[in-house]
């Protein structure tokens, strides 16, 4: 059974409703190497005995199927009949369409059963062996704010180590989306043939699932270089590639239906780079973006963080001196400030008072006066909340809080976690807060929360940062939840965020949130965030996907130049807690470095419709020859569409650099770097790049 449009030749098997193979027209190339592994679909019915209780589609009798030249369908009508033996009452469709450039795969399932219907398993696709050649594959998985270095194709990670025991014959890796993924979208592409695969889900229902991958016959534990087995290993005649599909957990009741969304398969020229335009186009299609024009946030390029009260007692700053701390960051052209812990108790402490001030502090009189003083001098506001965690050692918490709290499926609650800070053994987290995650799906809870963050516009906060949002974000089975289990945690931060807003901007029409997440539906409220990129160098996937997604870089010691550096070349914000949060600017040992990131962020300031609000090109469009401590990314204006190119030097050695731009070979760039004067220069540029050095070439 045949598909075919100008683009693919699509193979079905009509007695398996699998994939059999996918032909690549424009590459004249075939996807699939061996197709035996495939299966239509995967469904798990828990028994109250027995949780393990699948159903495999490879073993069910063959389905009815149609089909039009671009579409085919196959049902499954049932009785299906489980792993077990046992018989159910169940039908499935699965659908495979040719639509525009892309393949789309999709499952229907009714539970005509008696039982709860816990996983739905895409149909599995494969087995594949890379894009063309297996060794010059590469993996493209964006994972949390950059992305998983595994490499599917060379050394396939496994997500349940060998000390895990077993569950699956062959190895398995999955990532969750939301969850460790902030995106549902991976890549398979092929340098040297400059094509890939995109293999994504496009689902408009924030709900839990896991893209997952199982090689086939198994790896090479222990081997250097290239995990998966030598052909002269692999018993002749076994399977050999890669299986991918998406799982979603519905937990779908009996006379319920799952409705999938489409699993989308599509080739395509160039690198992830396309594969992200890909996913990007698809996602402003359905959900809105947050303009960073209309974020007084956003525009701000760098901003203080200050943990007034620490969890043990270690008192930072109050309230009577916040405008001195504000001034202080004003003093080098800083505009913002966010307070970190005010509430009862301190920083991850006691909460969720939000209502309550802590008396060591001062009082709500006297915070509703610091931030009139602070914005009397130009410089705004914003608080760090939290949405899901509550203290247990709350009386609050006996009293009704544990009624919110996130369950498993035998109704026992989340373990707790904790931040202590203020003493060693808080931080090696033996006397820390005991920290619990509850449902934002819960409506009674979301209120508690936003009734107490009206309080904080009612003084004149310019906004709130919304901090663990992505924990947890997967299933929760309490009953008070509005949700499914599988929709919970995800549907109430999206609700407990408009909700925050939209009673906060009836006070203050300017009031902002930022989140401590990455995950691609909180673009609908809010374009900052945390993200923690502490590390030399990252692939900026989602910063690519989305350039409004700015998050921060964290300048806490006196010698940080490469991050206010680095956080230029990306586009990030600086977030600056001299002296880990407990000081200002004006601390003695960070005074050099202040003045420094004083004079980047005039910089920066100039050069705004580039970095800050510009089209973010990752590296392509421009062509840097230098030593490998040099880094560079590109940002376009998009009026003028010229290109700013920043360049960094991160080593401690002078360093020569060439550049080229795409498309202008000798023209001219305005060279701006740190303590010099503007200067134009002819492409192709050679300078020399000082030791932490920081140049940006302005396209002319």
């Amino acid at each position: 059974m045949k598909l075919e449009n100008a683009l693919y030749r699509l193979d079905l098997d009509p007695k398996r409703g699998t994939i059999r193979q996918i032909r690549d027209k424009r590459a004249d190339l075939d996807l699939i190497a061996d197709p035996r592994i495939a299966e239509p679909f995967r469904l798990l019915l828990p028994l109250p005995e027995q949780e393990a209780n699948y159903i495999y589609g490879r073993d069910q009798a063959a389905p009815a199927a149609e089909k039009t030249r671009t579409a085919a369908h196959f049902r499954w009508e049932g009785p299906l009949t489980s792993e077990l033996g046992r018989v159910y009452s169940m039908g499935v469709s699965v659908h495979y369409e040719l639509i525009e450039e892309a393949i789309h795969c999709r499952i229907d399932v009714e539970n005509r059963s008696d039982l709860t219907l816990a996983e739905v398993w895409y149909p599995m696709v494969g087995g594949l062996t890379g894009y063309g050649e297996r060794r010059e594959t590469r993996s493209f998985i964006p994972c949390a704010g950059s992305t998983c270095e595994a490499q599917i194709f060379q050394n396939f990670p496994e997500s349940m180590g060998i000390g895990g025991g077993s569950g699956n014959t062959y190895p398995e890796f999955h990532l969750s989306y939301p969850g460790q993924m902030p995106m549902a979208w991976v890549d398979f592409y092929n340098p040297r043939r400059k094509r890939g695969l995109y293999f994504a889900l496009h689902e408009t229902i924030a709900r839990f699932g896991v893209m997952r991958l199982e090689m086939h016959p198994g790896v090479a534990h222990n081997t250097a270089g290239d995990n998966w087995p030598r052909p002269e290993e692999i018993e002749p005649g076994a399977p050999v590639g890669v299986l991918m599909n998406w799982v979603k957990f519905p937990y779908v009741e009996p006379g319920g239906r799952f409705t999938g969304h489409p699993m989308i398969l599509q080739t395509h020229g160039g690198d992830w780079h396309q594969a992200a335009r890909i996913y990007s186009a698809w996602f402003r299609s359905q959900f809105s973006v947050v303009d960073p024009r209309a974020s007084w946030l956003h525009r701000e390029q760098v901003y203080q963080d200050v943990i007034s009260l620490l969890p043990e007692g270690n008192v930072h700053l109050r309230f009577r001196d916040i405008p001195q701390f504000a001034q202080d960051g004003l003093d080098y052209g800083v505009k913002a400030l966010i307070v970190s812990s005010y509430n009862v108790g301190g920083h991850d402490a006691k909460i969720p008072s939000y209502d309550d001030p802590d008396p060591r502090l001062g009082t709500w009189e006297e915070l509703k006066a610091a931030i009139a003083a602070c914005h009397e001098r130009g410089v705004k506001v914003f608080f760090f909340v939290n949405l899901q965690p509550v203290d247990m050692a709350l009386d609050w918490y006996e009293q009704e809080l544990k009624n919110y709290v996130v369950q498993d499926r035998w109704g026992i609650h989340a373990m707790h976690m904790g931040w202590g800070m203020g003493t060693l053994g808080a931080r090696l987290g033996y006397t820390r807060r005991p920290l619990v995650p509850c449902n934002p799906g819960i409506a009674r809870f979301r209120e508690i929360i936003v009734r107490q963050l009206v309080h904080l516009a009612e003084i004149g906060a310019d906004g709130v940062h919304f901090d663990k949002l992505g924990w947890p974000i997967g299933l929760d089975f309490n009953p008070l939840s509005d949700f499914t289990p599988d929709r919970g945690p995800a549907e109430g931060i999206l609700l407990a965020l408009r909700e925050t807003l939209d009673a906060c901007r009836r006070i203050n029409p300017h009031f902002v949130i930022s989140c401590e997440y990455w995950w691609d539906r909180l673009l609908e409220f809010a374009t900052v965030a945390w993200a923690w990129h502490t590390q030399l160098d990252h692939e900026p996937a989602l910063k690519f996907t989305f350039p409004e997604w700015m998050p921060m870089m964290p300048v806490v010691q006196p010698y940080a130049w490469n991050v206010v550096n680095n956080a230029t070349r990306y586009g990030y914000q600086v977030m600056v807690g001299a002296a880990r949060f407990s000081r200002s600017m004006q601390d003695p040992p960070m005074r050099p470095l202040s003045q420094y990131i004083a004079e980047v962020l005039r910089i920066r300031e100039e050069l705004v419709d580039f970095i800050q609000f510009g089209e973010f090109l990752d590296t392509q469009d421009a062509r840097v020859e230098a030593h490998e401590d040099v880094r560079f990314n590109v940002h376009r204006h998009r009026e003028s569409g010229k290109r700013a190119c920043v360049i960094v030097n991160l080593g401690l050695k002078d360093r020569p650099v060439k550049l080229r731009l795409k498309g202008n070979h000798k023209g001219r760039v305005e060279l701006h770097a740190p303590f010099k004067k503007k200067k134009t220069a002819n492409l192709p540029l050679q300078v020399k790049l000082p030791p932490r050095g920081l140049l940006i070439a302005v396209e002319q």
